[in-house]
């Protein structure tokens, strides 16, 4: 079952970047900005629905009837994408499989400057993302003295902002276009950040960091959308290797933002906080980068 599930998890992460690319294949800018908005929106909403769906049958069946239920909906997913996705990338576009091919793919990424910002901008504000995930539940159960019901609670209205930052993307990219919501989210993130460390000095009472917490997870998912957009403009080829760098290197920032705040970990909020500050400032710093109009 392991080893399965093993396999299992790596289909998913397939599913994950050629998703993304395939929809790059057809669409660019705002639209395209727009759709990984929508994306978005369902896979916050996916997280909350699922665990649920899980808890019924587990009650009703049993547990390996879950196991049925993912089988039965792999299979139909399987067949839905076989008779109706089709083929997005053009021949031209195409590159041979090679292992060499990989690597210099990843290397072409790497040296261009903007695709860099973009990468930088999503993998930093992942490790924010991370890192509030991390550091909440200890600090507002331990030393806050939430329940483990209330903080469910404060948990699920971030959900519900991240929802509600997706559609408000949706809506505001026609008319700002996703570069100037980018410059918008630089600024609200940086201001997120300051509004976050005043509330840990005390200087704002603790509804600061209550609310900090909550806009970062609304912040994060509009910063995903954009910077994956940014990202795949950048490129008529291999938009699906700088998905994939993208989404490794998000998850390694997110891994890192997590461990960070864990090691240095001394039972106050200021390990925290200063963690949230320096990625907070990484990730402005290489949004605005990104979105510079004389970008040499």
């Amino acid at each position: 079952m392991i080893i399965f599930r093993f396999f299992q998890a790596v289909s998913g992460s397939v599913s994950t970047v050629c998703g993304r690319a395939a929809i790059a294949d057809q669409l660019s800018g705002n639209e395209l900005a727009k759709t990984y908005s929508l994306l978005g929106l369902i896979l916050t909403i996916a997280p909350i629905i699922a665990p649920l769906i899980g808890g019924w049958i587990n009650d009703i069946l049993g547990w390996r009837f879950i196991f049925l239920f993912m089988t039965i909906f792999g299979l139909i997913f399987f067949l839905i994408s076989f008779m109706n996705v089709t083929e997005t990338l053009k021949t031209e576009n195409r590159t041979k499989f090679k292992i060499n091919n990989i690597f210099s793919s990843y290397l072409v990424i790497l040296k261009n400057k903007k695709a860099l910002f973009y990468i930088l901008f999503l993998s930093s504000s992942s490790a924010v993302f991370f890192a509030f995930l991390t550091a909440s539940p200890f600090l507002y159960i331990n030393q806050f003295n939430l329940t483990p019901i209330e903080y469910s609670y404060v948990f699920g209205a971030g959900a519900m902002i991240a929802a509600l930052s997706n559609i408000i993307n949706i809506k505001l990219t026609p008319i700002l276009g996703y570069k100037n919501i980018i410059w918008w989210v630089c600024f609200l993130i940086f201001f997120n950040a300051v509004l976050l460390f005043l509330g840990g000095y005390g200087i704002f009472e603790r509804w600061s960091i209550y609310l900090s917490g909550l806009l970062f997870m609304g912040l994060f998912h509009v910063a995903n959308a954009t910077s994956l957009t940014g990202l795949m403009d950048e490129f008529k080829k291999g938009k699906g290797t700088a998905n994939a760098l993208s989404i490794a290197l998000r998850f390694g920032f997110g891994m890192l933002g997590a461990v960070i705040v864990s090691v240095i970990s001394n039972e106050t909020i200021y390990p925290y906080i200063y963690t949230i500050l320096v990625f907070s400032i990484m990730a402005s710093m290489s949004g605005l980068a990104a979105i510079r109009r004389n970008f040499n």
